[in-house]
């Protein structure tokens, strides 16, 4: 119980002190949730969030989320949009050097339901991460660079464009492959 539903009622706990402009006792709770589970990254990911909600200073919203990549490597990814937003191009272009798309490696060769949607939604995602990235380098100064990126990414989406090759003769495509391209 208290590793499990007690780690709720602390996070729950938290946010009640926070609410009440406790933020002392509040940040005790949150020490104590992680303190208890210290490598559960849903936990601590909790935590994070809960400091997030009740904190308005970003330089601190920073230190919380540069406090969580190691456990939490999309804090990285966090952390450059974040930056982009306020127009803070070098500190961006430092947290993009740690971002990865990398998916990891799956025992048993297993795929979820949404695995076939999921590598469209993740070329979206991919390309404009690389523009954004492409825009900080480019108001860096780092022109070249940039337009090596922009184009990196601009071959990247057209491999997903490029066509199935045509069926052989006498065959069609499959339903799959006709409504995955429009054909």
């Amino acid at each position: 119980f208290d590793l499990s539903i007690g780690q709720g009622n602390r996070a729950l706990r938290a946010v009640s002190l926070h609410g009440k402009g406790k933020k002392v006792e509040a940040e005790s709770m949150l020490d104590e949730l992680e303190r208890r589970r210290p490598y559960a990254v849903s936990q601590r990911q909790m935590a994070m969030r809960i400091r997030l909600q009740f904190e308005d200073d970003r330089r601190k919203q920073a230190a919380i989320l540069e406090k969580m990549v190691p456990l939490f490597p999309s804090a990285s990814h966090m952390l450059f949009w974040q930056s982009m937003i306020y127009g803070e191009f070098e500190p961006a272009l430092r947290y993009a050097a740690s971002v990865s798309y990398d998916d990891p490696k799956r025992r048993g060769g297993w795929k979820s339901s949404s695995d076939f949607d999921d590598q469209y939604l993740d070329v979206v995602e991919r390309s404009e991460f690389a523009g954004a990235v492409a825009y900080a380098l480019y108001v860096s100064g780092n022109i070249g660079e940039s337009a090596t990126r922009l184009k990196q990414a601009e071959d990247y989406v057209e491999s997903y464009m490029v066509p199935p090759p045509p069926p052989e003769p006498g065959q069609k495509w499959s339903r799959k492959v006709s409504q995955d391209y429009g054909l």
